[in-house]
């Protein structure tokens, strides 16, 4: 199987390529017109191969996962194995009124006509997301990672796991398990059509005064500081994160040091602003380790 990569490839993407192919990654070759066109030449020598593409930030990276996809297919790829560490547009995987779009199935539909024949990813948003695919999706989770990152931090005191909305309940039932049986709860949220959060209670079982919160995916913070505030209430002192995909839009890092997590884990599905990896107390977990061993 030979890999592919896009130019400058992301930590993990790199870390990933050289677990897959045993440091030979597969050669392609990228330029770029001066109107800004994108071109690319590939070395194939394999009828079976994985891509390891990029869909975060939106735009360019996607075209050119899909660019590289079908040049591939055209070149007499057979087999191609997509790996995106993370799922860009999963987020959106209903019509909420008529005449929204289902852009988690309009990526999936895009990446199976340019000969996608399967999806590897990290904790994707939903199952919707996967039912409105073409293409098969494995989602892989790093729980165990995390909790491994979590558990001597947690040990002197009773914990709960908190999921920041109610979609989030499964991911941290599985967290608690991992870390001994602890209770769960999760805020309850209305969420605007674009942005903005309105938390207005919480539901499940609260043990001691600290809380581990779990969530897939973190970009402007709204949705955590409505959590904590709601927690504040209820006498909790003592704060954890857990998020696997950190986005970190704007805002999100100043917001993340005012609430002062006593510790922050996060995957490296998309690559820390500078800022961001100044973040007190903050873990960072390789992705590569999880996808190699699912494309495998």
């Amino acid at each position: 199987m030979q890999v592919f990569t896009l130019p400058e490839p992301h930590p993990v993407e790199k870390n990933l390529a050289d677990l897959l192919s045993r440091g030979r990654p597969g050669v392609a070759e990228w330029n770029r017109f001066p109107s800004g066109e994108h071109f690319v030449h590939v070395n194939l020598s394999s009828s079976r191969v994985c891509v390891i593409g990029r869909t975060a930030p939106p735009g360019d990276n996607f075209f050119q996962t899909a660019l590289l996809c079908d040049t591939l297919r055209r070149n007499g790829a057979a087999e191609i194995i997509l790996a995106l560490p993370y799922f860009a547009y999963a987020r959106q995987d209903r019509q909420h009124l008529t005449g929204d779009p289902l852009t988690a199935g309009t990526v999936s539909t895009m990446l199976a006509a340019v000969g996608v024949k399967r999806i590897v990813t990290v904790e994707i948003h939903s199952s919707k997301a996967l039912e409105a695919s073409p293409v098969p999706i494995e989602s892989v989770t790093m729980l165990a990672e995390m909790a491994a990152v979590l558990r001597p931090k947690l040990h002197l005191a009773p914990f709960t796991v908190v999921g920041p909305d109610h979609a989030s309940r499964t991911r941290a039932e599985g967290l608690a398990a991992l870390l001994g049986g602890a209770p769960i709860a999760w805020v309850e949220k209305k969420r605007t059509r674009f942005k903005g959060v309105t938390a207005h209670g919480r539901s499940g079982e609260l043990a001691g005064t600290t809380a581990v919160f779990i969530d897939d995916v973190l970009d402007t913070g709204g949705t955590v500081a409505a959590a904590v505030a709601i927690l504040k209430k209820e006498n909790f002192k003592e704060f954890h994160l857990a998020v696997t995909h950190p986005l970190f839009s704007k805002g999100a890092v100043p917001l993340l040091r005012k609430l002062g997590f006593s510790s922050i884990v996060v995957g490296n599905t998309i690559p820390l602003s500078a800022d961001a990896g100044r973040l007190p107390n903050i873990t960072i977990i390789d992705a590569a380790p999880r996808l190699a061993e699912a494309i495998l």
